[in-house]
């Protein structure tokens, strides 16, 4: 999956689910997600990045704040 670029705007967030199928073997382990992260682009040429479950709600705010106030310069 690529990240976003200000010639391809938006944001991508990955985040795999902690549920996992009942017959399969890791569920009844401790073993446990990949970590989510999350990046965005603006035309503006602003972009972030960030890891973790907190990282990406952040990051997910400052989007959108930034998208509701960016002029696009």
């Amino acid at each position: 999956m690529k990240n976003p670029t200000p010639d391809d705007p938006g944001i991508r967030i990955f985040a795999p689910p902690i549920y996992r199928d009942h017959d399969d073997p890791a569920r009844w382990t401790t073993r446990t997600a990949e970590t989510p992260t999350a990046a965005y682009a603006c035309h503006c040429g602003q972009t972030g990045r960030a890891p973790g479950t907190r990282g990406v709600q952040k990051l997910v705010d400052e989007y959108e704040t930034h998208k509701a106030t960016c002029d696009g310069r």
